[in-house]
Order: structure tokens, then C-alpha cells, then sequence
């Protein structure tokens, strides 16, 4: 059901595209990375933006579930492992080419180094504590969409973006990993997933609005995972999440901007042959800050620190990206 209404959504997110459109890189210079990251920014009729960047994120955790479910910076379920530190650094090529004045194709590539960091607390007090660290890396699940502009901005109406992300499964699955003993009755994992395991669509919707020299903005969108047969555990359907975000981005010259924003993701309780798994439906919110400075018409920086609100949250991202411009 939930997938038949992503369909009708964007269906009607077709029929309205062709009714107008507007780019916001030609009315105001405060377009930054968050602005980008929520789909809307615009490479403009005829362009290609090629956006190689990096992100850095560490979270910490008092408990950790290694036959549980592998969500995009954290993983969830039963307790098993008291405390991890995980780090994931990932380099990514992004490629945002603009068809037409009203539509948008874009493809983003990661590559995933990660390094978990996992300490066992024995329940007997002559067992001192146990610390493994275990590193892997490999290609991250490769993300696919398109955008359109729905409608135009007005002095009394916003400028509406809509888009449909694809999120493949290519990288590497949390199922049927190798493991390793940690301390008697307690195993960690000897290889580390790069991917969730499941396919996935987002259908979302932003809207900008130009209060020169600001622009402000939100997103709202919805995350679907398909479920899939993994042999051993039956039909899993993960968690999905209504996704939420909003800030604003200000110009304060014709070089740099900065912006704030604020993203929620509310997951809903992934299930195993139709069964609501507890602790499964956590509620991550992120503080995000900011910058650009354009180098040139074609090339910029972008440079983006989230901070975790919530348990549930990794605790700081970091990203920085490079979009040159290329016009046809």
C-alpha cells in the first residue's frame, strides 16, 4: 500500500511539472550545500555538475545489536555488545545534470571506510574489559533520482521542487556476515556492511522561498525500504522513515554563504515475516551548519558540520564538497 501511494505521488508530481519552472541559482547567491543536500539545488538547462566530496561521521553507542538491522549510521535492535565507537569515512562522486529548465537527473557513488570500535563489559568482576577494533571498507549503496521544478516563485508563493530518490543495494549487506569471538558467549563481527540490503525510494518535496539576501527552505519526503527473503532469518521489512528538514541560507557577499537547518527522521518498527521488532524504530534529529564559498562562476566549497539532538543520532558529520560547474 505504502509503495502504490509513492507511485500516485509521483504521478501527480509528472502532471504538474510541465506547468512552470525556475532555478534558484539565478535569483539568489545564498544556494549552500544544505540547500543542495534537501534537492534543491539546480544545475541549470544544458549543465553538468561533477561534486566530489567526503564525509566524515562518529557515533557512539552503549549498545549495539550485530544480528539486528543496518539503518544509514547506526544499527539496531537487541543488545549483545555494551558500548561501540564506529568512524566512517566516505569519499563520493556526485553528478547532478540538468536535462531541461523544469528536470533534473541525479547520481551519487560513495565508497565507505569504516572502523568499529567494540568494548565488552563481563558481568564478573575479575574479567577485565575486552576492546576489539575491527576495519573493513568497500563501495556504499549507489543512490540514483530526478527532480522537478512544479511550480514558479511568485512575490506571494514559494518556489516547489519535487524529486524521487532511488537507493540501491550495492553495497556491502548486513546479512550473513563473518563473525569473530569477543569474550566467551559474546561475538563481534569480523567484516562490517557498507550498505543497508534493501532497495529503496524516496519520494520528497522542497520548497524555497527568495528573501533576498536569504532563502528559505524545507523538505519533506518519505523513505521506503522494500522488504526482501534473506535464507536463515525469512522476509525482512526495515524501518521506514518520514524524513523532515528546514533552515535558511543567507548570502553575505557575492562569495560566501552560510546556512542552518534543522533534519528530523522518524523510523517506523522494521519487521521479520510480518512481526513489529522492539527497538527498531528510533527518532534521529540533527542540527546542521553550513558554508560555501564560490571560488569561481564554475567551482565552489561546501562545508557542512551536523551535530546529534538525540540518542538515537550520530554524535558529528562532517562533509565537505567540491561541484564544479560544466554548461553545454
Amino acid at each position: 500500500m505504502r509503495f502504490v501511494v509513492g507511485l500516485l505521488f509521483l504521478l501527480v508530481i509528472l502532471q504538474s511539472a510541465f506547468n512552470s519552472s525556475f532555478a534558484l541559482a539565478e535569483t539568489s547567491g545564498a544556494e549552500t550545500s544544505l540547500i543542495a543536500d534537501t534537492g534543491g539545488s539546480w544545475a541549470g538547462k544544458r549543465s553538468l555538475i561533477i561534486e566530489p566530496g567526503f564525509q566524515y561521521t562518529h557515533n557512539s553507542s552503549n549498545r549495539i545489536d550485530l544480528t539486528g538491522l543496518t539503518l544509514p549510521g547506526l544499527v539496531i535492535g537487541l543488545i549483545q555488545v555494551e558500548k561501540v565507537r564506529r568512524d566512517i569515512l566516505t569519499p563520493s562522486v556526485s553528478l547532478r545534470f540538468g536535462v531541461s529548465e523544469f528536470f533534473q537527473i541525479n547520481l551519487k557513488v560513495p565508497y565507505l571506510y569504516r572502523s568499529d570500535k567494540f568494548t565488552n563489559r563481563p558481568g564478573e568482576p575479575q574479567i577485565p574489559s575486552q576492546h576489539n577494533t575491527v576495519n573493513d571498507h568497500a563501495l556504499g549503496d549507489i543512490e540514483g533520482g530526478i527532480l522537478f521544478h512544479l511550480l514558479k516563485e511568485t512575490p506571494s508563493r514559494p518556489q516547489v521542487i519535487a524529486g524521487l530518490k532511488a537507493k540501491s543495494r550495492t553495497g556491502r549487506d548486513p546479512y550473513g556476515l563473518a563473525r569473530q569471538m569477543a569474550t566467551p558467549g559474546t561475538q563481534i563481527p569480523a567484516e562490517l556492511p557498507t550498505g543497508t540490503g534493501h532497495w529503496a525510494l524516496e519520494p520528497y518535496v522542497t520548497v524555497l522561498k527568495v528573501a533576498d539576501p536569504a532563502v528559505l527552505f524545507a523538505n519533506l519526503g518519505y523513505f521506503y525500504h522494500m522488504e526482501r527473503t534473506i535464507d536463515g532469518i525469512g522476509k525482512v521489512d526495515p524501518s521506514d522513515s518520514v524524513n523532515l528538514s528546514f533552515g535558511i541560507g543567507y548570502a553575505l557577499n557575492d562569495k560566501l554563504a552560510l546556512s542552518t537547518a534543522f533534519e528530523q527522521k522518524i523510523y517506523t518498527r522494521a519487521k521479520v515475516d510480518g512481526r513489529k521488532l522492539a527497538e527498531t524504530d528510533p527518532v534521529v534529529a540533527t542540527l546542521l551548519l553550513g558554508a560555501t564559498y564560490a571560488f569561481s562562476p564554475r567551482t565552489a566549497m561546501n562545508l557542512t558540520l551536523g551535530v546529534g539532538l538525540t540518542e538515537d543520532s550520530p554524535d558529528m558529520q562532517v562533509s565537505i564538497n567540491f561541484p564544479i560547474r560544466f554548461s553545454f
